[in-house]
């Protein structure tokens, strides 16, 4: 007989605490799985050769552990005979299966301890955990945290502990821990604290906003302490003065000043480039910057400084009185001498702006934009009656709550 394959495999160390039989029988088992192939559905009886005379009763009816229960579905899928051959006949397996070098398992179990240590620290970690964790906080804020009440907490707080979020854990006397890390109440002082701590210190060092937040974020956390940390950052005047800035220097902003009553200050601009409606093409645009009401009239691009003093004339200094400021950009109708000897002799301060800098000037770029937009709702196809329609745009607008104030321009100023 000519063998055609063979197998050989330590067990590991929970087999080798197997019964002898088991041990036996396993040797069978990872035979008959190695060469599956060749023998499932094997149209003759193949035969197991084994010199351990006790497993030819393992199919006969016997109380067997799972193991074996296990291991009988399995052998329902071979048709085969179990046939017992001595251990004085049995060299050659014998012989394979003590290979020099092989650990005999001679030395198994020794100092095998049942409970490994990390098991017995999980359990103490388990017990004290809380006790551990919390012991770690500086003992002054586990005090004020004692006295904050639950009119204190967030309301992202309040719902978690509430539905029993299992991210959310109280452990009393304020100590509450969102993802293992303590949850700070809304209490001002206390989050700047903690900011101050985190930063300030010279364990700290003064770092940025992101190693901030992340230094803090390490133990601590609150809602919207993302934008909290980095006002704090911002108001540093330490890291100011010290600290290089690697951003191209900025113009400071000065932002115009704020009146205080209806058409003390107002703004001018032209809307050009339209198509001839009546003998117009461009629109001139006032806003006063208190009100916010507008006043639009159809006039031509060729416009000139005195016919814009004209209709400052009928349509401002009539109605509202003499302004004291006109912001406007630097066309040739605001920018002439007669406009600067005009505003000059009747005390009123003029504003240009900037070359090529329309922010100046933003709020009534932005009503250029509503007008425009109105008028291309209702001008007909050949755009030649936006005359027609100005002093409905007018009304529209002026009829409409500001943003800015929380009234309509008409209210304002009329009541």
């Amino acid at each position: 007989m000519t063998p055609i394959a063979y197998l050989s495999k330590a067990l590991t160390e929970t087999q080798r605490n197997y019964e002898i039989y088991d041990k036996e029988m396993l040797a069978i088992m990872l035979a008959l799985e190695e060469w599956r192939h060749y023998l499932i559905g094997a149209a003759e009886p193949f035969e197991i050769w084994t010199d351990h005379q006790n497993l030819q009763y393992f199919r006969q009816p016997q109380k067997v552990n799972r193991r074996q229960a296990r291991w009988l579905t399995e052998l329902q899928q071979y048709h085969f005979k179990l046939l017992h051959k001595p251990g004085s006949t049995h060299t050659k397996p014998d012989f394979l299966s003590r290979p020099p070098g092989l650990d005999k398992g001679e030395n198994d179990n020794k100092n095998v301890t049942l409970l490994p240590e990390h098991h017995f620290r999980a359990l103490y970690q388990q017990l004290h955990g809380a006790e551990l964790f919390f012991g770690a906080f500086p003992e002054a804020i586990r005090k004020r945290l004692t006295y904050l009440h639950k009119d204190k907490y967030d309301r992202q707080a309040l719902k978690g502990l509430d539905t029993h979020d299992k991210d959310w854990i109280d452990y009393g006397h304020g100590q509450i821990t969102y993802k293992d890390r303590l949850y700070i109440p809304a209490d001002s002082q206390l989050r700047t604290d903690i900011i101050r701590e985190h930063h300030d210190t010279i364990a700290a060092g003064h770092p940025g906003r992101w190693k901030t937040q992340e230094n803090i974020t390490r133990d601590y956390w609150w809602p919207r302490m993302q934008g909290q940390i980095q006002k704090y950052i911002a108001g540093c005047d330490l890291c100011q003065r010290t600290k290089p800035h690697r951003e191209k220097p900025r113009n400071p902003l000065h932002p115009h000043e704020v009146p205080s009553l209806p058409w003390e200050h107002i703004s001018i601009d032209l809307i050009t480039g339209l198509p001839e409606s009546n003998g117009f093409n461009a629109i001139l645009v006032i806003v006063d910057r208190f009100s916010k009401m507008i006043l639009l009239v159809a006039v031509r691009d060729t416009l000139t400084s005195f016919q814009t003093a004209e209709i400052y004339r009928d349509h401002v200094w009539s109605k509202h009185g003499l302004p004291k400021k006109v912001i406007s950009d630097r066309g040739p109708q605001f920018a002439a001498q007669f406009m600067k000897d005009l505003h000059k002799l009747i005390k009123v301060e003029m504003n240009l702006s900037t070359a090529f800098h329309p922010q100046t000037d933003g709020q009534t770029e932005r009503i250029n934009q509503e007008v425009e937009q109105y008028l291309r709702l209702f001008i007909n196809h050949r755009q030649t009656d936006w005359n027609n329609w100005l002093s409905c745009a007018e009304f529209s607008y002026n009829d409409k709550v500001h943003s800015s104030t929380g009234f309509s321009p008409f209210f304002v100023n009329y009541g």
